[in-house]
């Protein structure tokens, strides 16, 4: 006897109930970001294409090891993944989550994002950025796996 909901109420009354309780859930971690601007978050973004071949950037926030918050995804399509429009992405998120609370930022190694690097510092003195280290650790290992003899 169950019956689904459809898609106008899966798409609104059940979708803003779930968004409430997830940012319920998120401030109750901690409520006044006290543990954010005592520690620092850290802000990670990568790019990625979906099932259906978009193009996304998304991006999250991690915090006092507490599991991070997935922040968003935008849909780039039809704009160029240029160190300019990557880096006003990662500026706005970073403004809405609260500068002041970020202290690092983590994104891969690609020309794009290594150009991205110093517009986002020039706008927050007191970031860092570092190449996320299990790419790193792929290209390596893609690197590595290319030889054709590995002396040890």
């Amino acid at each position: 006897g169950y019956k689904p909901p459809n898609r106008n109420r899966l798409g609104g009354e059940l979708l803003d109930k779930c968004y409430e309780g997830m940012w319920k859930s998120i401030n109750d971690r901690d409520p006044a970001g006290k543990l954010a601007y005592k520690f620092g978050a850290t802000y990670v973004t990568d790019g990625w294409d979906s099932c259906d071949n978009l193009s996304l950037i998304n991006s999250a926030f991690i915090c006092n090891n507490d599991g991070g918050i997935f922040w968003r995804s935008v849909d780039t399509s039809g704009h160029t993944k240029n160190a300019e429009y990557t880096a006003a992405l990662m500026i706005a998120d970073i403004y809405e989550y609260g500068p002041h609370k970020v202290l690092l930022v983590i994104t891969d190694t690609c020309t794009t994002m290594r150009k991205c690097w110093g517009i986002v510092m020039d706008e927050f003195p007191w970031l860092m950025v570092l190449p996320c280290q299990a790419h790193v650790l792929s290209l390596l290992m893609k690197d590595i796996g290319k030889a054709k003899k590995v002396c040890l």
